[in-house]
């Protein structure tokens, strides 16, 4: 008797010491693991494939939430065999078979089995050694020993080990050594490691080929990124506002995660709402309605095409070359393209996309956007303007122009367009270029006390042509054949 209240008495101290610890959860926002998948008889290469998993979207079952995962590739630069120059696919897949919660009051990790349609205990926190983990397809693992183990940001977790293989255990925060949630188990041939599992930018655990990164350094549409665009609003008197662009978030469509666009300040025209999805250097948008369309592929070369949509109108984009153009005194990537027909502007920056506006919308609305002013999002700011992205100028009668004085040549025109404006601008002015129904066909915003400017011109059909000051039309101009 005096034995088993002794044990009881240890057991009760050790629960408490469990309930005193702070719970470190397994699925926290913004945790991600790679995990490799080694072959089943030694080959030239460890590896046969691998992953990178971050937690998505809930889903209930039953009644009772669980969490998804998110799949992207690790690749090889040496396809075959998989040895190295490993890099993480930008395409995000969600996962239908993995589905998990969390109970941290119970310190329990649960996995729902389709199966058994019943949920089951993944990883238990309570245990000690000697205890046993029970999964309901019948096998019972013995914890053999609980130690602390050391993550590489110097913090300690609880390392829950099975004796029968050295990696057959699951650590607090952590999740499995073996895949990240899988259960517990002896391979007989292949099985997975997981080499690494971090929050964002700091490293929790680190094995084998470590942390795997993205092959294509520029992401494009991160959560969080803004575009400023000039919104000119033709009433009087004239009005130049802004609009506004953001990247709010990720949502699944299809099994694929799409980034969510949305219009903030002034949204005219309802042109700013929709999705788009990269795909390695290409860039998807697909609207509200559910059409899709490949946006930019900043994979092209000088002389190659793709094709892009303006609503229904297909248009042809052309790189004529690449270079750089600077924003803010930041030298930027850029290709310069031709539309047929010119639905779009002429320059394709890196990060920011057309400095028109990021889709082509010819006709959808009048007057158009654009063009961009700036863009930002958590690691840069590039701005065109040398005023507030947000500002608004209002014009007075007093501060329109006397169209007699500024001079637009050549004409007919050719590929450049040059502007003189005798004594400047008190305010930015904006430059359209419209064709014979009056849709613009070329914009560009021209900083305030500007006399002169050279405007590179997009590819034009050989038509009559009309060029606007912020809304007022100043003279007519020929494209020859």
């Amino acid at each position: 008797m005096k034995n088993y209240l002794i044990a009881f008495a240890l057991t009760a101290i050790s629960c408490f010491s469990i309930a005193q610890t702070p719970y470190h959860p397994v699925l926290a926002p913004g945790r991600a693991w790679d995990v490799f998948k080694t072959p089943p008889e030694m080959e030239i290469c460890p590896y046969t494939s691998a992953v990178h998993l971050t937690t998505g979207g809930d889903t209930t079952v039953n009644g009772v939430t669980y969490k998804r995962l998110v799949r992207n590739h690790i690749l090889s630069n040496n396809p075959v065999p998989f040895c190295g120059w490993f890099y993480v696919a930008p395409t995000s897949y969600l996962l239908n078979e993995y589905l998990l919660r969390e109970d941290p009051a119970a310190r329990k990790v649960y996995a729902y089995s389709f199966d058994y349609q019943s949920e089951y205990v993944l990883f238990d926190f309570t245990l000690q050694a000697g205890d046993t983990l029970k999964y309901p397809w019948g096998n019972e693992w013995p914890i053999d020993t609980v130690y602390d183990f050391t993550l590489a940001n110097g913090e300690v977790r609880k390392r829950f080990q099975n004796s029968g293989f050295p990696d057959n255990a699951y650590v607090e925060g952590l999740g499995s050594l073996m895949g990240a949630f899988t259960p517990m188990f002896i391979p007989l041939e292949g099985w997975e490691v997981t080499t690494c599992v971090r929050d964002g930018d700091e490293l929790l655990f680190s094995n084998a080929e470590g942390c795997i990164g993205p092959l294509y350094a520029e992401e494009f549409a991160p959560v969080g990124a803004i575009w400023h665009y000039t919104q000119p609003i033709l009433n009087a008197p004239v009005e130049y506002s802004y609009t506004t662009i953001t990247v709010t978030g990720d949502t699944v469509i299809g099994n694929e995660v799409w980034r969510v666009l949305k219009g903030g300040a002034n949204p005219l025209c309802n042109l700013d709402a929709g999705f788009v999805r990269q795909v390695n250097d290409q860039v998807f948008f697909r609207d509200v309605n559910g059409g899709s369309f490949l946006l930019y592929d900043f994979g092209l070369l000088a002389g190659e095409s793709y094709t892009t949509f303006s609503g229904s109108t297909v248009v042809k984009v052309h790189v004529d070359s690449i270079g750089t153009t600077t924003a803010g005194g930041q030298a930027l990537k850029t290709w310069f393209v031709t539309c047929d027909p010119p639905f779009w502007g002429g320059r394709i920056v890196e990060k920011a996309g057309n400095l028109d506006y990021l889709i082509p919308i010819y006709g959808a609305c009048d007057p158009l956007p654009g063009p961009i002013r700036c863009y930002a999002d958590n690691d840069d700011f590039f701005k065109w303007v040398t005023y507030p992205c947000d500002t608004t100028f209002i014009l007075a009668a007093s501060e329109v122009f006397d169209f007699q004085s500024v001079k637009v040549a050549p004409n007919p025109l050719g590929e450049y367009l040059r502007l003189e404006i005798p004594g400047g601008s008190r305010h930015a002015v904006l430059f359209d270029l419209c064709d014979p129904t009056g849709r613009s066909v070329f914009r560009q915003e021209i900083a305030a006390g500007t006399t002169s400017v050279t405007l590179p011109l997009p590819s034009l059909p050989p038509a009559m042509y009309f060029w606007v000051i912020n809304g007022q039309m100043g003279g007519r101009l020929v494209k020859a054949e």
